[in-house]
C-alpha cells in the first residue's frame, strides 16, 4: 500500500505541476482580467494542494531519498508561485511582453528544476518500492519455507503444484502488467488494465498503472485544452489585426477623398481667374483700340482748326 500510495502521488505532483505550468503559460494571451483573477486562483489552489501532499510526505519521513526530494520541490514550489505572481501583475497591467520575458527567462528554469526533482522523487519511490518488495519477497521466501519444512515429509508434491500455481498465477499477470506500461510509455492510453480487483499486490500494482493511465489521458486533456486555447489567442490577434488595418483603409479613404475634394475646388478656382484674366485682357484691347481712335480723332480735329485758322486769316 506503502508503494502504491508513493506511486499515485508521484502521479499526482506531475500532473498537477503540468496543469499550474499550463495555466502559467496561458496567462498572457489573456486579455479579460476576471477570467485572469479566476486563473490566478486555481494556481494558487493546485500549489496549495500540491505543498500540503508534499509536507504530509516530509512528515511521513518514508526514506531519505523521499524526504529530501518533497522538500527540495516544496521550496521550488515557494520561487514558482512568487515567479507566478509576478507574470501575473504583469498581465494583469496589460504588460503581456514583460510577462512572455518572465516566463521564458525566469519561470522556465524554475519548471525545469521541478521537473528534475519530481523525477528524483520518483526515482526514490522506486527505490523504496523496490525495498518493499524485497522485503515481501523475503517474508514470502521464510514462510514459504517454513511450511515446507513442515509438511515436506507428508506433502511434497502438493507443495510442488502449489508452488508451480503460485508462480503461474504472480509472473503472467506481472507479465501483464509490464507489458500494459510499455504500451502506456509509447502513448498507447487505449490498453485495458487487468486485475484490478485482485486485492493482493497484483491488484494494487494494477490500479497503480491505472493512475498513470488516467494521469496519461487527463495530460492529453489538458494538451488538448492548451492547443484550444492558442487556436483562440491566435484568431483573436488576427481579427484584431485586420480591424487595425480596416480602419486605417478608412481613414485613408477619407484624407484622400478629402484631398481629391479640394484639388477639385482649387481647378476651379484656377479657372475662374483664368476666365477673369481672359476678360480683362479683351477689356485692355478694346480701351487701347479706342484710345488709338480719339487721338486720331484729335488729330483730325486740330488740322481742321489750323485749316479754319487759315480760312479766318484769309478771310
Amino acid at each position: 500500500e506503502e508503494s502504491s500510495a508513493n506511486l499515485e502521488l508521484v502521479g499526482q505532483i506531475s500532473l498537477e505541476m503540468e496543469r499550474a505550468v499550463g495555466i502559467l503559460n496561458a496567462a498572457p494571451a489573456d486579455f479579460d482580467l476576471e477570467n485572469l483573477v479566476k486563473r490566478r486562483g486555481a494556481f494558487a489552489g493546485i500549489l496549495d494542494g500540491l505543498n500540503a501532499e508534499l509536507n504530509a510526505t516530509v512528515e511521513q519521513n518514508i526514506s531519505e531519498g523521499i524526504t529530501a526530494s518533497s522538500q527540495n520541490i516544496l521550496t521550488l514550489n515557494g520561487t514558482f508561485s512568487e515567479l507566478a505572481n509576478k507574470v501575473f501583475d504583469f498581465v494583469s497591467t496589460f504588460s503581456q511582453e514583460e510577462a512572455v520575458t518572465t516566463i521564458n527567462q525566469e519561470v522556465n528554469p524554475v519548471i525545469d528544476a521541478l521537473r528534475s526533482e519530481v523525477a528524483a522523487f520518483d526515482a526514490a519511490s522506486d527505490q523504496n518500492s523496490q525495498m518493499l518488495l524485497q522485503q515481501i519477497d523475503r517474508e514470502t521466501a521464510t514462510v514459504r519455507n517454513t511450511v515446507i519444512g513442515l509438511v515436506i515429509a507428508l506433502l511434497v508434491v502438493m507443495v510442488l503444484v502449489g508452488v508451480f500455481v503460485v508462480i503461474r498465477g504472480i509472473s503472467n499477470p506481472l507479465r501483464t502488467i509490464t507489458d500494459n506500461m510499455k504500451q502506456l510509455a509509447d502513448g498507447n492510453t487505449a490498453v485495458e488494465i487487468p486485475f484490478r480487483n485482485r486485492s493482493d499486490e497484483i491488484g494494487a500494482m494494477a490500479n497503480t498503472v491505472q493512475i498513470f493511465k488516467q494521469n496519461a489521458l487527463e495530460k492529453e486533456e489538458l494538451e488538448k485544452e492548451q492547443e484550444a486555447m492558442r487556436e483562440r489567442s491566435e484568431q483573436e490577434k488576427v481579427q484584431q489585426q485586420r480591424q487595425m488595418a480596416d480602419n486605417l483603409e478608412n481613414s485613408v479613404k477619407s484624407i484622400v477623398e478629402a484631398v481629391a475634394g479640394a484639388a477639385a475646388e482649387m481647378q476651379s478656382t484656377a479657372q475662374k481667374m483664368a476666365n477673369s484674366a481672359q476678360q480683362a485682357n479683351q477689356m485692355t484691347e478694346t480701351v487701347t483700340t479706342t484710345t488709338d481712335q480719339a487721338s486720331a480723332n484729335v488729330q483730325t480735329v486740330a488740322s481742321a482748326a489750323e485749316e479754319l485758322s487759315s480760312s479766318i486769316s484769309e478771310i
